[in-house]
Protein backbone atom coordinates (compact mmCIF):
# COMPACT_ATOMS: atom_id res chain seq x y z
CA UNK A 1 0.00 0.00 0.00
CA UNK A 2 1.13 3.07 -0.69
CA UNK A 3 -0.20 6.22 -0.31
CA UNK A 4 -0.01 9.07 -2.27
CA UNK A 5 -0.13 12.25 0.09
CA UNK A 6 3.01 14.15 0.25
CA UNK A 7 5.40 13.99 2.35
CA UNK A 8 6.85 16.66 3.82
CA UNK A 9 10.52 17.53 2.78
CA UNK A 10 13.20 19.25 5.10
CA UNK A 11 14.27 22.25 3.83
CA UNK A 12 17.55 22.62 1.67
CA UNK A 13 19.49 24.31 4.35
CA UNK A 14 18.57 21.79 7.02
CA UNK A 15 20.92 19.55 5.41
CA UNK A 16 23.87 21.18 6.10
CA UNK A 17 22.77 22.44 9.42
CA UNK A 18 20.34 19.89 11.13
CA UNK A 19 19.22 22.69 14.05
CA UNK A 20 17.79 25.23 11.91
CA UNK A 21 14.76 22.25 10.85
CA UNK A 22 11.73 24.17 10.75
CA UNK A 23 9.14 21.45 11.40
CA UNK A 24 8.14 21.45 14.95
CA UNK A 25 7.60 17.65 15.09
CA UNK A 26 11.20 16.65 13.95
CA UNK A 27 13.35 15.77 16.90
CA UNK A 28 15.69 18.39 15.40
CA UNK A 29 13.78 20.68 15.97
CA UNK A 30 13.13 19.88 19.55
CA UNK A 31 17.14 20.10 20.30
CA UNK A 32 17.13 23.72 18.29
CA UNK A 33 14.52 24.86 20.80
CA UNK A 34 15.68 23.09 23.63
CA UNK A 35 19.17 24.64 22.98
CA UNK A 36 18.00 28.13 22.31
CA UNK A 37 16.03 27.94 26.03
CA UNK A 38 19.59 26.96 27.34
CA UNK A 39 21.12 29.67 25.62
CA UNK A 40 18.78 32.40 26.76
CA UNK A 41 18.63 31.03 30.18
CA UNK A 42 22.31 31.35 30.66
CA UNK A 43 22.64 35.15 29.67
CA UNK A 44 24.35 36.89 32.14
CA UNK A 45 25.34 34.16 34.31
CA UNK A 46 29.27 34.20 32.87
CA UNK A 47 29.39 37.89 34.17
CA UNK A 48 27.80 37.10 37.30
CA UNK A 49 30.87 34.03 37.71
CA UNK A 50 33.21 36.90 37.30
CA UNK A 51 31.60 38.93 39.87
CA UNK A 52 31.98 36.79 41.98
CA UNK A 53 35.35 35.65 41.57
CA UNK A 54 36.22 38.73 41.65
CA UNK A 55 34.97 39.10 45.25
CA UNK A 56 36.62 35.95 46.39
CA UNK A 57 39.90 37.35 44.80
CA UNK A 58 39.45 40.88 47.08
CA UNK A 59 38.84 39.28 50.05
CA UNK A 60 41.73 36.89 49.71
CA UNK A 61 43.91 39.75 49.06
CA UNK A 62 42.64 42.27 51.76
CA UNK A 63 43.07 39.33 53.90
CA UNK A 64 46.95 38.75 52.85
CA UNK A 65 47.20 42.50 53.23
CA UNK A 66 46.02 42.25 56.53
CA UNK A 67 48.86 39.70 57.76
CA UNK A 68 51.37 41.75 56.82
CA UNK A 69 50.65 44.29 58.14
CA UNK A 70 50.61 42.35 61.19
CA UNK A 71 54.14 40.89 60.59
CA UNK A 72 55.03 43.97 60.50
CA UNK A 73 54.02 45.64 63.62
CA UNK A 74 55.05 42.75 65.39
CA UNK A 75 58.46 42.61 63.55
CA UNK A 76 59.11 46.48 64.74
CA UNK A 77 57.83 45.15 68.23
CA UNK A 78 60.16 42.15 68.55
CA UNK A 79 62.92 44.28 67.42
CA UNK A 80 62.34 46.97 70.01
CA UNK A 81 62.21 44.12 72.68
CA UNK A 82 65.40 42.54 71.26
CA UNK A 83 67.43 46.06 71.41
CA UNK A 84 66.14 46.66 75.02
CA UNK A 85 67.63 43.15 75.84
CA UNK A 86 70.77 43.65 74.74
CA UNK A 87 70.60 47.12 76.42
CA UNK A 88 70.25 45.47 79.74
CA UNK A 89 72.79 42.64 79.28
CA UNK A 90 75.36 45.11 78.47
CA UNK A 91 74.88 47.24 81.28
CA UNK A 92 74.81 43.99 83.77
CA UNK A 93 78.26 42.90 82.15
CA UNK A 94 79.71 46.33 82.57
CA UNK A 95 78.55 46.51 85.78
CA UNK A 96 79.74 42.82 86.78
CA UNK A 97 83.52 43.98 85.07
CA UNK A 98 83.22 47.18 87.40
CA UNK A 99 81.59 45.60 90.38
CA UNK A 100 83.80 47.41 92.87
CA UNK A 101 81.66 50.47 91.90
CA UNK A 102 78.77 48.15 91.70
CA UNK A 103 76.17 50.73 94.28
CA UNK A 104 77.57 53.97 91.98
CA UNK A 105 75.35 52.23 88.86
CA UNK A 106 71.67 53.26 90.12
CA UNK A 107 70.87 55.84 87.64
CA UNK A 108 67.54 56.92 85.84
CA UNK A 109 67.22 57.69 82.29
CA UNK A 110 64.84 59.67 80.58
CA UNK A 111 63.97 62.30 78.03
CA UNK A 112 65.70 63.32 74.91
CA UNK A 113 68.51 61.50 72.43
CA UNK A 114 71.84 63.02 73.00
CA UNK A 115 74.38 61.72 70.72
CA UNK A 116 76.59 64.65 70.98
CA UNK A 117 77.35 63.92 74.86
CA UNK A 118 80.65 65.17 76.28
CA UNK A 119 83.54 62.12 76.84
CA UNK A 120 83.14 61.10 80.70
CA UNK A 121 86.26 60.83 82.50
CA UNK A 122 85.54 57.59 84.55
CA UNK A 123 84.72 53.80 83.41
CA UNK A 124 81.48 54.30 85.71
CA UNK A 125 80.74 57.60 83.77
CA UNK A 126 80.93 55.91 80.64
CA UNK A 127 79.23 53.22 81.64
CA UNK A 128 76.27 55.78 82.30
CA UNK A 129 76.62 57.66 79.76
CA UNK A 130 76.49 54.78 77.15
CA UNK A 131 73.54 53.01 78.85
CA UNK A 132 71.83 56.73 78.63
CA UNK A 133 72.50 56.98 75.19
CA UNK A 134 71.26 53.68 73.66
CA UNK A 135 67.75 53.72 75.84
CA UNK A 136 67.19 57.46 74.36
CA UNK A 137 68.84 56.76 70.97
CA UNK A 138 67.62 53.50 69.85
CA UNK A 139 64.20 52.92 71.78
CA UNK A 140 60.84 55.35 70.53
CA UNK A 141 60.53 57.43 73.94
CA UNK A 142 63.31 55.18 75.71
CA UNK A 143 63.05 55.39 79.52
CA UNK A 144 64.84 52.99 82.34
CA UNK A 145 66.19 53.19 85.96
CA UNK A 146 68.89 50.69 87.48
CA UNK A 147 68.41 49.70 90.78
CA UNK A 148 71.07 47.98 92.92
CA UNK A 149 70.57 46.27 96.56
CA UNK A 150 73.37 44.63 97.45
CA UNK A 151 74.58 42.52 94.90
CA UNK A 152 71.53 42.37 93.53
CA UNK A 153 71.03 44.64 90.18
CA UNK A 154 67.57 45.34 88.14
CA UNK A 155 66.94 46.90 85.06
CA UNK A 156 63.60 47.94 84.12
CA UNK A 157 63.41 49.31 80.42
CA UNK A 158 60.64 50.70 79.06
CA UNK A 159 59.36 52.37 75.25
CA UNK A 160 56.32 53.60 73.59
CA UNK A 161 54.68 51.14 71.09
CA UNK A 162 52.49 54.05 70.12
CA UNK A 163 53.83 54.63 66.90
CA UNK A 164 53.30 50.61 65.62
CA UNK A 165 49.92 50.42 67.57
CA UNK A 166 47.92 53.39 67.79
CA UNK A 167 46.97 54.42 71.69
CA UNK A 168 49.72 51.32 73.27
CA UNK A 169 50.88 51.26 76.71
CA UNK A 170 54.44 51.60 76.96
CA UNK A 171 56.07 48.72 76.93
CA UNK A 172 58.54 47.61 79.36
CA UNK A 173 61.35 45.32 79.71
CA UNK A 174 62.86 44.00 83.37
CA UNK A 175 65.72 41.60 83.87
CA UNK A 176 67.48 41.58 87.69
CA UNK A 177 70.40 39.04 88.36
CA UNK A 178 73.36 39.13 91.13
CA UNK A 179 75.92 40.60 89.91
CA UNK A 180 78.85 39.44 92.52
CA UNK A 181 79.01 37.17 94.83
CA UNK A 182 80.11 38.15 98.25
CA UNK A 183 81.87 35.81 100.26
Amino acid sequence: MTSNAPTRQPPAHAETNPFLFDDLSTPAHRLCDWSEVQRISQRGVSLLEVLIAVLVLAIGVLGAASLQLNAVRYSASAGHTTHASFIAYDMLDRMRANAADLASYATSVSGACDPDAAAPASILASDKGDFAQAVTCQLPSGEASVQVVGDKATINISWSEARIVAGQNDTEFVVSSIVRRTP
